[in-house]
């Protein structure tokens, strides 16, 4: 089973990644729910969520390595108009 997960990591890294993010996210839900209702601030759920953060990151990072050329300057033309430079 392991083997399996990292074979898909090495053939499609995307969609490992946004299953690992959205797993950690369902684990994070009932632990940061539990902190907002005691009142407190939880070391785990900001770490958790950094976390996450980073992993969204990496995930994108990883599309963005997989698009071809032009995929690319779209989205930079795109993104640059949307920064209204």
């Amino acid at each position: 089973m392991l083997d399996n997960l990292f074979k898909n990591f090495i053939y499609d890294p995307v969609s490992v990644m946004g299953l690992l993010v959205f797993y950690i996210l369902l684990v994070n839900l009932p632990i940061s729910l539990g902190a907002v209702f005691k009142k407190k601030s939880s070391f785990t759920v900001r770490l958790i969520t950094i976390l996450v953060n980073l992993f969204i990151t990496v995930q994108l990072l990883f599309r963005w390595s997989f698009l071809d050329t032009s995929q690319l300057a779209i989205c930079m033309n795109l993104f640059t108009s949307w920064l209204g430079e």
